[in-house]
């Protein structure tokens, strides 16, 4: 295909080049709406189409920053970019205290910006909580308090609760693989603060890091969740996206 598109740009120059460019992109992608990553059986299906088009989606943003960076496809092939769920199939608790208490440092966090709402008694539990060292004598108190917690973190009232925004490609995202396995069901938060503490030592696909900040979602509530509506304003994007090589193509036949 490259070779072909080489031809094309020597042969023929650069407008029958950019549209046989835009012709290929627009056979190899299908429309988001028709794409879910499983089926009602449970069954894994359009794994290849949904990771295409999250990769176009991540070359498009790439030409849309302000730097004009160049997309980094040697980076895409030697990581082995993958599919990572933003809100997890399978949520992972903290299990470990230390766990618990990064876990913890991110909640009181967004609690102290006020994007998220806590009781006092909680905010005050959460202060003694990261204050404390495990022993085996409170260890039934320790892990009583941290349920109440997490109890009120799950509490959101717009959370994924159906398989089609669970399985939307609206919850899908690339990650290269050491990354995917490091975040892997964790909680949305826990995931975005690994992601961030990332940067610079690694490459984030530009989308990604701007899912995990929300840049997507019209009107962010909370960075400790991730929303059925955060699925839908990103599935729009990936929408938008799509119609925008679809209709290029339409307008340089």
């Amino acid at each position: 295909c490259i070779f072909n598109w080489l031809q094309c740009f020597e042969k023929e120059g650069i407008m029958k080049f950019k549209q046989q460019l835009l012709g290929d992109i627009s056979k190899s992608i299908k429309d988001p709406a028709s794409l879910v990553y499983k089926n009602a059986e449970g069954k894994e299906v359009n794994r290849d189409a949904i990771h295409s088009l999250l990769l176009l989606h991540n070359v498009y943003r790439t030409m849309q920053s302000p730097e004009k960076m160049r997309f980094p496809f040697h980076l895409f092939f030697k990581e082995e970019w993958e599919l990572e769920h933003i809100y997890p199939q399978h949520p992972k608790v903290p299990e470990k205290w230390e766990e618990r208490k990064e876990w913890l440092k991110n909640v009181s966090e967004n609690v102290e910006k006020g994007i998220i709402a806590f009781p006092e008694e909680l905010k005050s539990t959460i202060k003694e909580l990261l204050n404390q060292t495990e022993s085996n004598e409170e260890k039934g108190a320790l892990d009583e308090h941290f349920q109440s917690i997490l109890q009120a973190y799950l509490a959101t009232p717009n959370a994924i609760d159906k398989a089609e925004d669970l399985h939307s490609v609206g919850n899908l995202c690339l990650l290269p693989k050491a990354l995917n396995i490091s975040v892997s069901n964790h909680p949305f938060a826990v995931k975005r603060n690994i992601l961030r503490q990332k940067v610079g030592a690694a490459y984030i696909p530009i989308a990604t890091r701007e899912v995990f900040n929300k840049v997507f979602s019209a009107h962010p509530a909370s960075y400790l969740y991730w929303e059925a509506t955060d699925v839908q304003d990103y599935f729009k994007e990936l929408c938008a996206t799509y119609h925008f090589y679809v209709s290029s193509k339409a307008d340089n036949p």
